[in-house]
């Protein structure tokens, strides 16, 4: 007797290898879907959204540490475990590594729909909060003391000396 998982697959007719494959494609795209989720509810409850590049994002890197895992789990499973690919592997592999990100953006979309008025809310926050600190550094530049007078401790640490 196996595990469980294992037993219910073994009645569709998997073997023990394409169930690992199952559960491994399991995990990914549910971690997609749900990163996805999360992603669309801290937007709407962590406050006002400034605008990232595309490598900042948490999406990003969650879409990038999926495809690392599954193109990991593809050198192993093909490499040390059958030894062999067939065209069908590859097809299945690469409509595998387009379904993930796809999940995430159903699961971001999904939530988007039910949180609409918070992001939006958000996303109006980030825009003036922007707005407001492009005016306020010349105003602060006026009242500013000079630059000599700035950070000494930071000038001590670079080594420049304060005139006494």
């Amino acid at each position: 007797m196996g595990h469980p998982f294992f037993n219910a697959l073994d009645a569709f007719g998997f073997t023990q290898m394409q169930s690992w494959i199952v559960l491994v494609c399991l995990l990914v795209f549910l971690g997609n879907f749900l990163g996805g989720m999360l992603y669309s509810i801290s937007r709407a409850y962590l406050g006002a959204i400034t605008p990232r590049k595309l490598s900042e994002r948490i999406s990003f890197r969650l879409f990038l540490l999926s495809e690392l895992f599954l193109v990991v789990f593809i050198v192993y499973y093909h490499g040390a475990l059958i030894g062999y690919v067939y065209p069908g592997h590859i097809l299945f592999w690469i409509s595998a590594m387009i379904i993930a990100p796809l999940l995430a953006i159903i699961g971001s979309q999904a939530m988007y729909l039910l949180l609409s008025k918070q992001i939006n809310k958000n996303i109006q926050t980030g825009k003036k909060r922007r707005s407001t600190s492009r005016a306020t550094p010349a105003a602060e530049a006026k009242n500013s003391p000079p630059e000599d007078f700035k950070n000494p401790a930071k000038d001590f640490l670079r080594g420049k000396r304060t005139p006494r």
